[in-house]
């Protein structure tokens, strides 16, 4: 259909008046890297976290050995006693010779007698132990003392057997591909447990060691116990986290196959129904290196129609799609510290039509660099995200074609003693380097993951922040009652800037291994609309099969 030079602008204004509208779902879509975030992934990532109701009680350690021999270092001799000349250690891959011979020093011309000696191997021991070596230990052999010369022999463990154990799902070739011990060398017990931190933190494996004496002597096996996640789940849900103008209620399937390659690989997908909207994604990803780095692919389609509102008349649609290629590499990753490093580019196009005709169309290519950093102890734990994107917007009318926008985040979750409460606070924001942001990357705020008690999206701007503060009870070991204060504000000259805050309360958990639920019943303290809300309530209750 083809319309005059004057009615195109005047729809295109229409067009620019109504996008506002549509933030909140149109934006979402061109978030498909998860690093500039909209509203949609910032809910779906609430409602995971609601099932982690507290930090780890404490920090297991993933190597499980046996309790060191105890017994008689040497054939007790009471009577024996002789001047010490000299001292001789055995080899040793974990102690170096100066300080095996420095706890001898002390008694070497000197008159001694079983005590001594066992005072000098009990210190090679206390030293072994001090450096976490349990397949190592000092004892004296059976031997003729000659000329005040004693031998002490180190007995450290070589690795006889590697074993792998676990179901037919675990990928022992990736496993063993991980794990630097080979047969025959000294067992390093600390490079075992540093090898299965990493991978335990940087892949969807759970896997432990046990050590056992091995068949011959001086030799020791290592049994890997390993856990795959569930091959195969799938689930449906039914949540009010949509947008007033294309229906609140929703209904969704999403799910996840695991392992299809062997190599640590997901494939997962997820779609959500409302009367007015479609929204859906795909994703594959998998490890591409032996330090875990993680390469994946994304596609999300997003499709609405207007019900509600004052435009419900004007057959106002709109549709949205984004592709993503998505790079994530650990560098750190042990018993309290990860850190990686991520990058990706995405390509978005979003399109708006008023009755029939297309009133707005944009294309953009967004290139991404980001950190994660996080922090885990007894008790607590920490996390904080910072990425920088750079946005090509390819759109009518529009004079400034290249934006910066930085998006970052913070959490921090601590158990209050032996109280049985935990807090959680979380913090949110976006940097801009211009006023003019386009609107699919406009900071939004409102709604479940970020300030409850308001509609999505509520308010939006292109520099933003929030924050969340809850107060947690676990109960009944699997839920959860809250109280929480959000906060959120946006700062530019068009939108303008604002600021909302609310209060409420809070439930979630799950029933058995199959039913979940999260309930948020918050109080907004500033008025957005006129018509808003005194009180909103937002739920999402799920059943999922593995």
């Amino acid at each position: 259909m083809k319309i005059n030079k004057g009615w195109a602008m005047r729809y295109w204004t229409l067009g620019m008046g109504v996008g506002g509208m549509l933030l909140p779902l149109l934006a979402m879509a061109q978030s498909g890297t998860g690093e500039v975030r909209g509203s949609g992934e910032r809910i779906q990532n609430y409602y995971e976290q609601r099932q982690k109701l507290a930090p780890e009680a404490e920090v297991a350690d993933p190597v499980v050995a046996p309790a060191a021999a105890e017994g008689p270092l040497m054939a007790a001799d009471a009577g024996l006693s002789f001047q010490l000349t000299e001292v001789s250690f055995s080899p040793s891959v974990f102690l170096p010779a100066d300080e095996l011979q420095g706890f001898a020093a002390p008694f070497i011309g000197q008159q001694i007698g079983m005590t001594e000696l066992e005072e000098i191997v009990s210190a090679v021991n206390a030293a072994y132990a001090s450096r976490e070596i349990t397949t190592a230990r000092a004892r004296l052999g059976s031997q003729q003392i000659d000329g005040g010369v004693v031998h002490v022999e180190l007995v450290e463990g070589r690795l006889g057997q590697l074993e792998i154990t676990g179901d037919a799902r675990v990928p022992e070739r990736f496993v063993r591909q991980r794990i630097r011990q080979q047969p025959g060398e000294v067992v390093q017990t600390n490079a075992l447990r540093e090898d299965l931190v990493y991978l335990n933190r940087t892949s969807d494996l759970t896997v432990r060691a046990l050590l056992r004496p091995g068949e011959a002597v001086g030799q020791t096996d290592i049994v890997l116990q390993a856990q795959t996640p569930s091959r195969r789940v799938g689930g449906v849900f039914v949540d009010n986290a949509g947008v007033e103008t294309t229906g609140r209620e929703r209904i969704g399937v999403q799910g996840h196959v695991w392992g299809l390659a062997g190599i640590n690989d997901l494939l997962a997908g997820s779609v959500a129904y409302a009367e007015g909207g479609l929204e859906g994604r795909v994703s594959y990803s998998g490890l591409l290196n032996r330090r875990n780095g993680r390469v994946g692919l994304s596609v999300s389609r997003n499709q609405i129609n207007i019900i509600d509102g004052a435009y419900r008349q004007l057959d106002i649609t709109g549709e949205s799609t984004s592709y993503s290629l998505d790079l994530r590499q650990p560098w750190i990753a042990n018993q309290h510290w990860l850190f990686s490093s991520s990058g990706s580019l995405a390509r978005s196009r979003s399109s708006t039509d008023i009755s029939g005709i297309r009133v707005s169309e944009v294309e953009s290519t967004i290139v991404t660099i980001g950190m994660n950093l996080g922090y885990r102890n007894t008790g607590y734990e920490w996390s904080l995200q910072q990425s920088v994107s750079r946005i090509n917007v390819d759109e009518p009318l529009r004079t400034r074609k290249d934006f910066t926008i930085a998006n970052g985040g913070f959490t921090w979750m601590q158990r209050l003693g032996s109280t049985g409460l935990l807090y959680r606070t979380q913090l949110g924001w976006q940097v801009s380097d211009s006023d003019f942001a386009p609107s699919g990357n406009l900071f939004q705020a409102g709604g479940v993951g970020s300030v409850r008690g308001y509609v999505r999206g509520a308010i939006a701007g292109p520099k933003g922040y929030y924050a969340n503060l809850e107060l947690h009870r676990p109960y009944k070991g699997s839920h959860d009652a809250y109280l929480f204060v959000d906060h959120a504000g946006i700062r530019g000259d068009q939108p303008r800037s604002a600021d909302i805050n609310s209060v409420g309360v809070g439930l979630s958990g799950q029933f058995g291994s199959r039913y979940s639920y999260s309930l948020d019943v918050g109080h907004p303290l500033d008025t957005v609309t006129d018509d808003q809300d005194s009180v909103r309530a937002d739920f999402r209750i799920a059943a999922t099969w593995r």
